[in-house]
């Protein structure tokens, strides 16, 4: 796409409306990352050409100077985590996964973006902590041995006002300090409860794997989304069980966002089967557009939609709450990889 230099970016003017896309005019090894504003504006912040399969946005810092983004497929060598500096166009790596079936990530800490959370460890042991960019340990979130279930493995989510943590241990969650010292139990209303983002303030929003599913699918992926309290109150559902057994290809709702009043969830199947999801008012759904929803721009759905099971030809969308197509962002030439994923501006 035409899009102008990075150095013309308004970074002050970056807030909640604006969007950061991970994309590839083709299958060469040409990445970009482009910035786009809610006035229609395409910038391009970021750029690299080699061997290395750019495949993630982990996360987008706070300010929106700079973003951590997956790299790997390259030979023998794993996966790696890098902090990218967008205002200032430089790189480095942050983070290495030797061996990509040990599942790797990292976020920005809030508020302000100083410190990484990263998780780490190696065949034996699962490892959640946080560090300065400068490599240094901050504190230990998460040391454990690695369970043998990966539905079981960890995640967190940043507090808000950057002293506290969500802790997913696979079991239950618990809020944590930032330094690791246990809080309070939260209400776990599920299986392998992994913290989504925050609903509000006091709210986090959860994905779990529903006990009902289970009981006759065992090995199913199946989850339904809870607002969970961080106070330790009760936990409410926001979507509701299915009205029938499910196949073991369905795999439920991983995320949700709010726009006009109305609530939307993002349900995932195998093989790059995506909806987005209207919830009503009793946890039922219906389904209003593709594949998947990135966030919420000035009241509408940021939707990104692809072609085949691989996610190839990705592109991003305005769509309204009712499903209806307002403009297209950021397309795909025939066949190229296009949009690989975005983010909204802090998106946690």
């Amino acid at each position: 796409p035409g899009a102008r230099p990075g150095g013309l970016v308004p970074w002050t003017w970056v807030d909640g409306d604006w969007i950061l896309a991970l994309y590839s005019p083709d299958w060469e090894g040409d990445y970009a990352l482009y910035l786009l504003s809610p006035y229609g504006d395409v910038y391009e912040v970021f750029s690299w050409t080699g061997e290395v399969y750019a495949f993630g946005l982990e996360d987008w810092r706070p300010d929106g100077r700079a973003a951590l983004v997956d790299v790997g497929f390259h030979g023998s060598s794993g996966r790696e985590i890098r902090l990218l500096d967008l205002a200032a166009r430089t790189g480095r790596t942050v983070l290495t996964i030797a061996d990509f079936s040990f599942e790797g990530g990292a976020a920005f800490t809030r508020p302000t973006g100083r410190d990484l959370v990263i998780r780490g460890g190696d065949a034996a042991t699962e490892l959640i902590e946080v560090r300065r960019t400068d490599g240094s340990l901050f504190s230990t979130l998460l040391e454990r041995a690695r369970p043998g279930e990966w539905t079981r493995s960890a995640a967190w989510l940043y507090g808000l006002e950057g002293t506290t943590v969500v802790l997913g241990d696979g079991v239950g969650l618990q809020l944590l300090s930032n330094t690791g010292d246990w809080i309070r139990d939260l209400a776990a209303p599920g299986e392998a409860c992994r913290p989504v983002r925050w609903w509000d303030a006091g709210t986090v929003l959860a994905r779990c794997l529903a006990p009902e599913v289970l009981a006759y699918q065992p090995d199913g992926y199946y989850g339904r989304l809870w607002l969970v309290p961080a106070d330790g109150g009760a936990a409410s559902p926001l979507t509701a069980l299915p009205a029938g057994p499910v196949d073991i290809v369905d795999f439920g709702y991983f995320d949700a966002r709010q726009a006009g009043g109305q609530v939307f969830a993002n349900w995932a199947g195998d093989c790059g089967a995506a909806m987005v999801d209207l919830v009503h008012p009793d946890g039922s759904t219906a389904t209003i557009t593709d594949n998947a929803l990135v966030g919420v721009s000035g009241g509408s759905l940021v939707v990104r939609r692809w072609t085949s099971c691989d996610q190839a030809e990705g592109s991003l969308h305005l769509v309204a709450p009712d499903g209806t197509g307002i403009r297209d962002l950021l397309t795909a030439p025939a066949g190229a990889p296009g949009v690989i994923d975005a983010v909204m501006f802090d998106s946690p």
